[in-house]
């Protein structure tokens, strides 16, 4: 495809885009696809942002947030190509929006920041002008935050609907899958054998008030603020991971309800099918029965046997 087509036909899908997960996906691994055209893609994104409505302006961050992580594997052409547009589409999306979607953007932007995919001087000039900083609890309250913390990302997404619409084809399917199971964080056996190999003194509090030795204390301390940072990112990449996963289930069962429904209507079709052939096996059979209880026409006699020829034109005008 030209990259003009790429671009009308991107900006065409956007258009249609809603804020399931299962659609900014789809729309995602296109986009990926032709990541060779990501200007022109990008383009045709701020585009559409600019002009959409109020409540589609948020699934526009959140796709082109599923692009630009999805496709760092590959390339660095959509972060890089983002980047340029973004402080023009978020400052578009502040003047327009509410608050709910304005904190919604921000999320998007801690983990932009957290997973490096913009340093933090860039991602404060995304900022709001209204932002303040979060406090940050110690490391020894942190402990006790939400699991949920991990997640990559709160999307507007209405699950018991998901599985309705229209499936993924097959191919953006596999790809998916594809892409999910190489940066599985839980097939990383390196990251896993160094959590393993931990010091067993780190992992047991008591141990610690036994010790009086300064040196010792500050040698563990810094072990522990290694594993403290491997064990982290580590959770991090695991809860994306489990979100990732939750999302191809849900692409999954699309994909199975659809195939379903295709099967359902093949049977059906091949139920009337049936019928239709039955039928045209009887009328078979009475057309043969019936050709066979007419006379043979090769045993009747000739037209002409015993009889006298007919006379011909001259005859009948001598």
């Amino acid at each position: 495809m030209s990259e003009f087509s790429v671009a009308a036909s991107f900006e065409r899908k956007a258009k249609e885009v809603t804020g399931s997960q299962q659609s900014i996906q789809t729309l995602s691994v296109w986009a990926i696809h032709h990541r060779k055209h990501a200007k022109s893609i990008v383009e045709a994104w701020l585009k559409e942002l600019l002009s959409s409505r109020e409540s589609k302006k948020l699934t526009l961050i959140y796709l082109a947030n599923d692009i630009i992580q999805n496709s760092k594997r590959k390339g660095h052409e959509y972060s890089s190509e983002f980047g340029i547009v973004m402080a023009k589409a978020l400052e578009n999306v502040y003047q327009y929006c509410d608050d709910s979607v304005e904190k919604a953007v921000s999320r998007v932007l801690d983990i932009w920041e957290e997973r490096g995919i913009y340093n933090e001087h860039t991602i404060s000039l995304l900022r709001p002008r209204s932002y303040t900083p979060p406090y940050s609890p110690p490391p020894e309250m942190s402990a006790n935050t939400d699991e949920g913390a991990v997640d990559q990302l709160p999307l507007n997404v209405e699950e018991d609907a998901e599985c309705s619409e229209e499936p993924p084809d097959t191919e953006t399917f596999l790809e998916r899958l594809k892409n999910l199971d190489q940066s599985a964080a839980s097939h990383d056996d390196r990251t896993r054998m160094k959590i393993t190999n931990i010091a067993q003194e780190l992992l047991d509090p008591s141990a610690v008030a036994s010790i009086d030795d300064h040196r010792e204390l500050e040698r563990l301390q810094e072990k522990a603020e290694s594993a403290h940072e491997l064990l982290e990112k580590y959770s991090k990449h695991l809860g994306s991971e489990v979100r990732d996963r939750i999302s191809m289930v849900h692409m999954l069962k699309s994909y199975i309800n659809h195939h379903r429904a295709e099967l359902s209507r093949a049977e059906e079709q091949l139920t009337e099918h049936r019928q239709k052939h039955e039928k045209v096996q009887k009328v078979r059979k009475q057309l043969q029965l019936h050709l066979d209880s007419l006379p043979d026409l090769s045993k009747l006699p000739s037209n002409t046997g015993g009889l006298a020829p007919l006379p011909s034109v001259g005859d009948l005008f001598s």
